[in-house]
């Protein structure tokens, strides 16, 4: 056992040494939607429950030197509050952050523990609380590549395009948002299902139903490795379902007790997903290939993802688990494209696919496998490009700006197909 972590802990504190220095261009994206998490999860463990009223006199006290927050706290202006019939305030986004993050509060905590100011004390911890989990989830992707992969080195290389040329960094090394977690507890189901053979497959619902609750496109992860071990490991299939029941039961419980609803009242556009068909192609479009949201513009390393799918179902350096994760990505691709705001709003690049980016870097193993030379020549020039885009949006504050000028993508939705006017451009020329 010590052997098999040797590897993934050594992937993890080197993720975390490379990503430590950005700490400062992280704070870019400390003042969005996730402003509250952590201020949540303060609430959670000091006084037992999720409502934010008491972090007032720290907001008041900020005003002055900080005019952006005097938004928050406000039912009426700020749109990261949801106020409860009692009158309560709460955070509008799912209270899995705010748990997730509850592990390394109180060591975070007492490592800004001469910040006196709770608010800004979390606008500290936050950064540096994405460059955790972003490293943590590193290293459990080595232990699942290492599962996966036949050769060391092919490890290795898996685990440094996942680590640098992915959404993962744009968006979980600057930023703890909901799919930074997320992404980490579907590594850990992932690997879970994988190690030894599966002996401990069933613990997975336990992450797996975790992340949903995160994110609720990981249901399709969820759902597919539901049919994996119902398929492959039928004896601990009950106990999976039990377990992921009792996460799902746990939630809901939350839910009605604290809004009086079955999910939390914002878990997306969950009334508008009935559009038309042609909506739908121009969301996958827009989702693949917009200039300014495209997965395959921002990250052109996942073409040999999916090159790989059409290698695997031809029975070419076929894996099984690796066929479950084609279907995953693909799927996933058509469920975020039933959204209406299918950009994710004011982001950089393909946000809505950096909870699964794992998944499309685990999917580039058949490419390494296969070995030609020429195949591999395009997989690395493809590599440094997606690198160059990713840390443009980990340490440009002009990228992030680009959403909101010249006027906001949100308001004019057209910008998102502009190739003249590129987000990951913004600023260099």
């Amino acid at each position: 056992m010590l052997k098999l972590l040797l590897g993934p802990v050594v992937a993890g504190l080197l993720a975390l040494i490379l990503y430590l220095p950005w700490y400062i261009p992280g704070e870019i994206m400390t003042r969005s939607d996730n402003f509250w998490y952590v201020p949540t999860a303060m609430s959670l463990l000091e006084e037992g429950n999720i409502e934010l009223s008491e972090f007032g006199p720290d907001l008041e006290a900020l005003y002055p030197e900080n005019p952006f927050l005097q938004e928050y706290l406000d039912p009426e202006g700020d749109y990261r509050i949801y106020q409860l019939a009692s009158g309560g305030l709460v955070n509008h986004y799912t209270i899995g952050n705010a748990v997730a993050a509850i592990p390394l509060l109180p060591i975070l905590n007492w490592s800004y523990r001469h910040v006196s100011n709770r608010i800004w004390r979390a606008m500290l911890i936050t950064p540096l609380l994405a460059k955790i989990y972003a490293a943590a989830s590193v290293a459990l992707f080595f232990l699942v590549a290492s599962q996966l992969a036949r050769k060391t080195w092919q490890v290795v290389v898996l685990t440094v395009l996942f680590a640098l040329v992915t959404p993962h960094v744009s968006s979980h090394v600057g930023g703890y948002w909901s799919h930074n977690p997320g992404a980490f507890f579907l590594l850990a189901g992932l690997a879970l299902l994988l190690v030894e053979k599966g002996r401990w497959a069933w613990i997975a619902a336990f992450p797996l139903a975790f992340s949903t609750v995160l994110r609720p496109d990981m249901i399709v992860a969820a759902v597919a490795f539901t049919f994996y071990l119902y398929l492959h490991h039928r004896k601990q299939f009950i106990p999976f379902v039990l377990s992921g029941g009792a996460i799902a039961a746990l939630y809901v419980a939350h839910c009605l007790m604290t809004y009086g609803t079955l999910v939390q009242p914002y878990q997306g556009p969950v009334d508008e997903i009935a559009r038309s068909f042609s909506a739908v192609l121009m969301g996958l479009a827009g989702l693949v290939a917009s200039p300014n949201r495209g997965l395959l513009v921002f990250t052109p390393v996942f073409i040999f993802s999916l090159l790989a799918c059409v290698m695997i179902w031809r029975g070419k350096r076929s894996r099984l688990m690796l066929r479950y994760l084609s279907i995953i990505v693909l799927v996933h691709l058509a469920f975020n494209a039933l959204w209406p705001v299918w950009w994710a709003g004011w982001s950089y690049g393909p946000r809505l696919f950096a909870g699964i980016a794992p998944v499309w870097a685990l999917l580039l193993l058949p490419v390494l496998e296969d070995g030609k030379r020429p195949v591999l020549l395009g997989l690395a020039c493809a590599a440094l490009f997606s690198a160059f885009v990713q840390f443009r949006g980990l340490s440009s504050r002009e990228v992030h700006d680009w959403n909101r000028t010249p006027t906001s993508v949100n308001e004019d939705p057209s910008r998102l197909w502009d190739w003249s006017d590129m987000q990951m451009f913004r600023g260099l020329f």
